[in-house]
């Protein structure tokens, strides 16, 4: 995943990677998730399954990490019960939120600016 090409509509000032532990919805065999489940959203750039870690980069700015848990649950696949999963989660939709917040702030006021272009 690491220097890969941006697909069209990723803009890698706001490309993020997230990294998730998934578990079987029930007590189907689902297929193991893969990229195309996700090719029509725009801002998806690429997945990587390992078992059953999951690691996914898309555009911040345009996609939230629980449009991808929805269709990773439409495919029978949820995140795995436990605290650290949770944790990462919450840190997440945190991240992806403020991510969404800077991209569209347009305000050129100097408390938003770093303290370094100041100088």
């Amino acid at each position: 995943m690491g220097g890969e090409s941006l697909r069209p509509g990723v803009r890698a000032a706001y490309l993020v990677r997230r990294r998730l532990q998934l578990v079987p919805l029930g007590n189907a065999s689902p297929q193991a998730p893969v990229a195309e489940w996700f090719d029509d959203l725009v801002g998806f750039n690429a997945l990587r399954c390992d078992g059953a870690r999951l690691t996914l980069a898309y555009d911040a700015s345009r996609l939230h990490v629980d449009q991808l848990l929805a269709r990773l649950r439409e495919q029978q696949w949820i995140p795995a019960p436990g605290a650290l999963n949770r944790f990462r989660l919450g840190w997440y939709r945190y991240t992806d939120a403020n991510i969404v917040a800077n991209a569209n702030d347009t305000s050129s006021t100097a408390c938003s600016q770093s303290p370094l272009r100041h100088r």
